[in-house]
């Protein structure tokens, strides 16, 4: 019997990587059972991958990859994807290869600041005292947008004390 789970373990899980990583592993366990997971393979992507990789057996496989190969699998259709992490941006873009026919990746990766990623909306998300499951569910629609760095965390969080200051005071 093959089994497919892939489970996803996110910055908003307060980086508890390894205890969160043995309860995903416990919980696989107990849904398919041990004798299930004898054959069984596992891969692991992100910050940390490699270190708990090692402890449970997993092949570390580079998250541009990682997201390739799953997009590809689960949605063949798709031209791109934007992929926000707790520390990067990825972008992939899919385009089919005039001379071959096949799909060719064309990646970009903005590892270079992390404004916008899952890090920084954490951090600010914080300083704005609004909580994680709520933010989910916040729309922007009929009210007023405020001006943040997108490119960079450190200005993105100096123009986030900013409105703060003068635009939430009361907020702080």
């Amino acid at each position: 019997m093959k089994i497919k789970f892939y489970g996803l373990i996110t910055s908003a899980m307060k980086t508890k990587q390894p205890e969160k990583s043995l309860e995903l592993l416990k919980e696989i366990e107990k849904s398919v059972g041990s004798e299930a997971l004898k054959d069984a393979r596992a891969f692991i992507t992100g910050s940390g991958g490699t270190n708990i990789g090692r402890h449970i057996g997993a092949k570390f496989v580079q998250e541009v990859n990682a997201v390739s190969l799953a997009v590809e699998k689960f949605y063949p259709k798709t031209l791109s994807v934007i992929e926000l992490g707790g520390q990067d941006a990825k972008i992939i873009v899919f385009k089919e290869d005039p001379e071959t026919g096949k799909k060719k990746k064309i990646p970009s990766m903005n590892d270079k600041c992390a404004g916008g990623t899952g890090a920084v909306i954490d951090k600010i998300n914080a300083k704005l005292k609004i909580p994680s499951e709520e933010l989910c569910n916040m729309g922007y629609v009929g009210k007023r947008l405020h001006p943040v760095a997108g490119k960079c965390g450190v200005f993105a969080e100096t123009d986030i004390n900013g409105l703060q200051k003068s635009v939430f005071p009361l907020m702080n």
